[in-house]
Formats: structure tokens, C-alpha cells, sequence
């Protein structure tokens, strides 16, 4: 029962923070209810192609604001790392898509409009690399925490081996984008301080 109410506090946080939205939080709470009713609640396919084709629109999204943004940089080495977590994110929405297609789904999510305004907010052309870090950072202060959506849908998958193997593989390239941004973002605070 303490379990079922931590994950629920978890979700709701989530859900204030602007990271999942209304039909994310309602999935997550009834696979909770099905877990706790027979052990480990599964996602039935058609939920399951279109959480993963939410994701590729995430992914898609990530890419084009990730890229866009080493285009506005002039730090050499932020936007190598940029560059990386772009392609990372590129490869993720093809595989995505491939797989949606494979499950015999269409891609047609969209991203929802806080992320789009997000998004937008990292490609201003008036930000600076700092604050589109500090943005990044503030968003996601926890890997272990921003990953877990992906961990709990890895988690639910059954006798589909090839998608839960993809979302495994995917989910290690989050963690190294995301470690990369937390250590950038220290980098450039640390040297702030020093020319103080």
C-alpha cells in the first residue's frame, strides 16, 4: 500500500511539473491498480502503439529543439554535445515510427502544447546557452526520476521482446543525454563562479 502511494505521489508530481500529461497520469494509475490486483499490470497493444508513438513525437520534438539550439550556440564544445543528443533523439523517433508501423499503428501524435511552448522557449534566439541549460537542468533535476515514465512502460510490456529491448537501449542514451546536460550545466557554473 506504501508503494501504491509513493507511485502515486510520483505521478502527481510529474503531472504538476508539466512531464506527463491527463491520459499519461490516467494510463500509469490504472496499470498501478492492475498491478496491485494481479502482480504486474501489462499495456494491451493498442496502448502500447500509442505510447510509443507519443514517444516519437517527444523524441522528433527533442531532436529538432536540440539541433536548433546548437545552431544558435557559439560554444564549440556545447554544441558537439548538442549534435550528439540530437542525433540520439533523431534515431529514436525513426526507430519509434519503424515500430509503430511494425505493430500496425500510424504515427499521428503530436506533441502537447507545453512542450511545444518549452521547446520554443530553448530556440528563442534571445536565450542564452545558460539559461537554455538552467531550463533543461530545472526540468529535469533528477535522471533517475525523468526516465521513469519509460522505465514503467518497459516495465508493463509482455512477450514483446524486441520493443522492450529498443526502450532498454533507448533509456541508456537518455541517461548519458541527460548526465551530459546536468555536467555541462555544472561546468559552466563552476567557471561562472571562479570569475566572480
Amino acid at each position: 500500500m506504501e508503494e501504491t502511494r509513493e507511485e502515486l505521489a510520483r505521478l502527481l508530481a510529474l503531472y504538476r511539473d508539466g512531464r506527463l500529461d491527463e491520459p499519461e497520469v490516467v494510463e500509469a494509475i490504472e496499470r498501478l491498480e492492475l498491478g496491485g490486483r494481479r502482480g504486474r499490470a501489462s499495456l494491451s497493444p493498442s496502448s502500447l502503439v500509442d505510447t510509443l508513438d507519443g514517444f516519437r513525437a517527444a523524441e522528433a520534438s527533442g531532436a529538432e529543439t536540440l539541433a536548433r539550439w546548437a545552431e544558435l550556440s557559439d560554444d564549440p564544445a556545447l554544441v558537439g554535445g548538442l549534435r550528439t543528443a540530437a542525433a540520439r533523439e533523431a534515431r529514436h523517433a525513426a526507430l519509434l515510427e519503424e515500430r509503430v508501423r511494425e505493430l500496425g499503428g500510424k504515427p499521428r501524435a503530436i506533441i502537447p502544447t507545453w512542450l511545444a511552448a518549452y521547446n520554443d522557449g530553448i530556440t528563442d534566439p534571445e536565450a542564452t546557452d545558460d539559461e537554455r541549460l538552467a531550463a533543461l537542468v530545472e526540468r529535469m533535476p533528477d535522471v533517475d526520476a525523468a526516465i521513469a515514465p519509460l522505465v514503467d512502460v518497459i516495465d508493463s510490456i509482455d512477450d514483446d521482446a524486441l520493443t522492450e529491448e529498443m526502450l532498454r537501449a533507448m533509456c541508456d542514451d537518455e541517461v548519458a543525454t541527460l548526465r551530459w546536460a546536468h555536467e555541462a550545466y555544472a561546468m559552466r557554473r563552476d567557471t561562472d563562479r571562479r570569475f566572480d
